[in-house]
């Protein structure tokens, strides 16, 4: 299906993605269901911002914010 040219399955396909990567970045922040690594949670995270992923984007700057997984940022 097409809207304005843009096709909406492949679009909610990175979106369904992008919520995936965060959920899993929180699994691996908290250490639910699977090992606790933070860093790896940072790397879920950046990937589901790249895909402009709202929750993944403010986890991200979580992270940043407060020196989770990443040199804190004053």
């Amino acid at each position: 299906m097409y809207f304005y040219g843009v096709c909406l399955e492949k679009r909610q396909h990175s979106f369904v993605k992008a919520e995936s990567l965060c959920y899993k970045g929180w699994q691996c922040m908290y250490g639910n269901n699977v090992e606790k690594d933070e860093s790896k949670a940072f790397e879920y995270y950046q990937k589901g911002s790249c895909l402009w992923d709202g929750e993944s984007l403010f986890w991200t700057g979580f992270c940043y914010a407060n020196g989770i997984a990443i040199e804190k940022d004053e």
